[in-house]
């Protein structure tokens, strides 16, 4: 081995050293976050009470019994991950659990309907709405001061409720009228005409990641009826087994799960095809069924005999977590996973401006002086966190010589490029990690070995152009 590749070894076990020695520094510590848990929330209906299930180990890791109403039902997740609405169909009720506390922070007693059932938040979490089966409304309740704002009429005896992706719609289920009710969420008024639905009682109702199908169960046909929601009208109907009731959808949109209540088990829906390609055993009656974030596991709730059911989606394997009396939740009963929080660094963090460097001289772009700049804080930039400042679309494209000048901090972007942040020079500097010798990449997945490592390649890159350049002059 050469003394310049045994050199270059050397400062990069240094490099390594000095990342767990001094893995206390302020960089590092800023850098870190703790992963939140995710739980599962299962309504009791005989106990009037809510068991938590950790999904991480699979166990009940506390009962909500305090602040419950009686016979709890639907279940509803804040897409931030901070809060629970619990349906309260005997008592007429709304309850909110904090999830950092797991306890019952306030209710919401006026105005709801009689009998809520189904429940749904709005993705940008400001608003509720419920299904009131005992009548022919839906209460919306603002989240921010947890009283109802609207009350909306719809179809005989609303069952399911979900609000699609974008959250302009709420799609609602009238299981004597045998329709779907949409409501424009921004005025909180039903579109006409309602969806009809060829089978009776149509129940829960699910939306597609990408808002394009709703899905609904419909109990006596033993039937899915499929809706494109650009036409708002049934365009297919998928047979499954005996009372299907509750239905889930995968992350990506490919399959639909649906619970088979008499059947003890649940069909296995292929959205490409709207067919059935699996069935799986469960519990005895199963009923509400939501999928995982990550769509790794499936949790089935069994009212008979009183547990939950965990499907492995890839293996199928199934185990069971015992519950209380009678679970019968259904709706977004898995609590979201929120953004890592950033730390603060300091109290007031230097703030920088940014722009592209543009090596394309026949370009159209504006000139960099004519671009807007954006605003970046130093911590969000090492904290690493997705989406806490937006960066220009082409940032990701950009192809261009190594700079002279680098900066202190690396934000690896995931797509083979990692952006050297110039505060000094007020700019954004793109290196293809693919130029960075292979022992490198080694250890590219560590954040801060990232930084250090690059700043090095680019050290040497400005060596190798320097001699290159004195070469030349002599």
């Amino acid at each position: 081995m050469g003394t310049r590749k045994k050199s270059y070894l050397i400062v990069l076990a240094l490099i390594v050293l000095f990342l767990i020695v001094f893995s206390s520094t302020v960089l590092i510590v800023a850098a870190q976050s703790t992963s939140p848990t995710t739980y599962a929330y299962i309504t009791n209906y005989d106990d009037d009470s809510v068991s938590i299930i950790d999904i991480a180990s699979n166990t009940v890791v506390g009962t909500v019994k305090d602040g419950i109403g009686d016979k709890p039902y639907g279940v509803a997740a804040t897409p931030d991950g901070t809060r629970i609405y619990v349906a309260n169909s005997g008592s007429n009720t709304i309850s909110v659990i904090d999830i950092d506390t797991n306890t019952v922070i306030d209710a919401v007693e006026e105005d709801i309907g009689e009998n809520p059932t189904g429940i749904a938040v709005t993705p940008d979490g400001k608003k509720v709405y419920v299904t009131n089966h005992g009548g022919t409304n839906v209460s919306v309740i603002d989240t921010t001061s947890n009283t109802v704002i609207a009350t909306v009429k719809v179809g005989t005896h609303p069952w399911g409720v979900a609000v699609s992706p974008d959250g302009s719609k709420a799609y609602v289920t009238n299981d004597i009228d045998k329709t779907v009710s949409v409501i424009d969420t921004e005025t909180d008024s039903v579109i006409l005409p309602t969806v009809p639905i060829d089978y009776e009682f149509p129940g829960v109702i699910a939306v597609n990641s990408a808002g394009t199908r709703a899905y609904v169960t419909c109990g006596n046909s033993n039937n899915v009826s499929i809706i494109d929601t650009a036409i708002n009208t049934v365009v297919d109907n998928v047979p499954v087994g005996s009372y299907p009731w509750g239905i889930a959808i995968s992350p990506d949109g490919s399959k639909v799960y649906v619970t088979n209540y008499n059947d003890d088990n649940i069909s296995i829906i292929d959205t490409a095809t709207n067919n059935v390609i699996e069935r799986v055993d469960v519990g005895s009656k199963p009923c509400g069924i939501a999928v995982t974030t990550d769509g790794l596991r499936v949790y089935v709730i069994n009212s008979r005999s009183n547990n939950v059911s965990v499907i492995d989606t890839a293996t199928k394997d199934v185990t069971q977590i015992n519950v209380g009396s009678k679970p019968c939740g259904f709706g977004q009963f898995i609590s979201s996973v929120p953004a890592p929080k950033v730390e603060e660094m300091v109290s007031s963090d230097p703030v920088i401006e940014y722009r592209l460097e543009d090596s394309n001289e026949d370009s159209n772009e504006p000139d960099n002086e004519e671009r807007d700049s954006q605003e970046i804080h130093y911590h969000e930039i090492i904290n690493q966190v997705t989406n806490v400042f937006d960066l220009p679309e082409n940032i990701y494209d950009f192809s261009g010589d190594l700079v002279n000048n680098f900066g202190e901090l690396v934000h690896n972007t995931g797509d083979d490029n990692n952006i050297i942040v110039n505060p000094d020079d007020s700019n954004i500097s793109i290196v293809k990690t693919s130029e960075i010798p292979d022992i490198v990449k080694l250890i590219l997945e560590h954040p801060i070995a990232t930084a250090l490592i690059t700043i090095v390649v680019v050290i040497k890159f400005k060596g190798n152009i320097g001699n290159k350049r004195k070469r030349k002059k002599k």
